[in-house]
């Protein structure tokens, strides 16, 4: 039977707070699993999928713990007043979240560690991992997207087959103009977490740091993100000077809601999120 208890971090500069969940045996070589919080929502996940996910996981073996970040929900403000870049301090809190995992359990000092996150919470987990090699293995939704010539290609093409714009353009010749139909803006919060990606150019030397370390990713991007990514290929297409030495997979599931709203939604990524982290275990 698993069991779920509160997990917290506690260090003079903040205080982490979040749910582990524990399969019935702790086998100590494998790895555990984190998932961080997603911008404003809490370590539930949108729609509750992390309570899921991390359930899902303990049955299926593995130590998993979902967690908020400093100044979302159960957590604290910072405490310190060091100079540290916003990123600076996302990874210091990631990090001692790692070590209190591996402290609380006496795991060894080499354990593994497979990240999940939705939007920012992947790319957070990225972060990490570029800097931490207790990482092996990272699986996101809506990961970085960047606009690019393949975008483009594939956003325009839409347009000129879409009714909405034509008859809006006639409307507007006979003075009746209607709202142009818009993509679907996704706010995981109040409308205040302001979410800003760091140059491309960073997050490939990133993706460098990691395929030299042989981590591997899993990403998949929905319907709601076609402000950012339209079609499968965009990602190898946006990053095609980096050699991912087929260590990167890539999803894109355009009915797929960035909230994970649907249920089937749900149990497809609970499924694919043991999947992946099952694909570590030594057999």
């Amino acid at each position: 039977m698993i069991k779920e208890r509160i997990f917290t971090v506690d260090r003079p500069e903040f205080e982490l707070h979040g749910v582990i969940v524990e399969p019935e045996t702790i086998i100590p070589d494998r790895p555990f699993v984190v998932i961080p919080n997603s911008g404003l929502v809490h370590h539930v996940g949108t729609c509750r999928s992390s309570v899921q996910f991390t359930r899902a996981l303990a049955k299926a073996g593995f130590l998993a713990l979902r967690v908020d970040l400093c100044q979302l929900g159960d957590s604290s403000t910072r405490l310190d007043n060091e100079s540290m870049t916003d990123d600076e301090r996302t990874i210091q809190e990631l990090q001692a979240v790692l070590d209190q995992v591996i402290t609380d359990y006496m795991l060894e000092h080499t354990a593994k560690v497979v990240m999940y996150g939705l939007c920012s919470g992947s790319q957070n987990s990225f972060k990490l991992a570029v800097k931490d090699d207790r990482v092996v293995g990272i699986m996101g939704i809506d990961h970085f997207g960047f606009q690019n010539w393949s975008y483009y290609c594939v956003h325009y093409v839409k347009q000129v087959f879409r009714l909405s714009p034509w008859i809006n353009r006639f409307k507007k010749l006979i003075g009746k103009a209607m709202p142009m139909v818009t993509g679907e803006a996704i706010d995981l919060g109040d409308g205040g977490f302001e979410w800003v990606y760091p140059p491309k150019e960073e997050v490939e030397a990133g993706y460098r740091t990691l395929v030299a370390r042989q981590v591997r990713m899993s990403f998949v991007y929905t319907g709601d993100w076609s402000g950012e990514y339209n079609h499968k290929s965009q990602f190898f297409k946006m990053h095609s000077t980096v050699d991912f030495k087929g260590l990167v997979s890539v999803q894109y599931k355009p009915e797929m809601s960035h909230i994970l709203s649907e249920p089937e939604s749900q149990q497809a990524m609970s499924d694919q999120l043991v999947a992946f982290a099952s694909s570590f275990v030594k057999p």
